[in-house]
């Protein structure tokens, strides 16, 4: 595994034909250029963070409300941190 290609919220980004291929740009570049970009990226982007994992709140409101993981591994992050 290739932690460059792990995206904000924890989709790892290389097994993934499209990105492979040269047809996105991943996470990062995809956001950069959205004129309206992933509410996680833009979290960690003001707080300087490669990924929501390496901040201390995670998982807050935004994983549960938008993230990709399901609520009960939310859940399970929280207590066991």
């Amino acid at each position: 595994m290739r932690p460059e290609l792990l995206s904000i919220c924890g989709v790892y980004c290389g097994p993934c034909p499209p990105y492979a291929s040269g047809k996105c740009k991943g996470c990062y570049g995809l956001n950069k250029a959205a004129r309206k970009p992933c509410p996680m990226y833009v979290c960690a982007a003001e707080r300087n963070l490669k990924t929501c994992f390496l901040c201390d709140d995670f998982p807050c409101p935004t994983h549960y409300e938008k993230g990709i993981y399901r609520e009960g591994m939310l859940n399970f992050i929280k207590k066991n941190r």
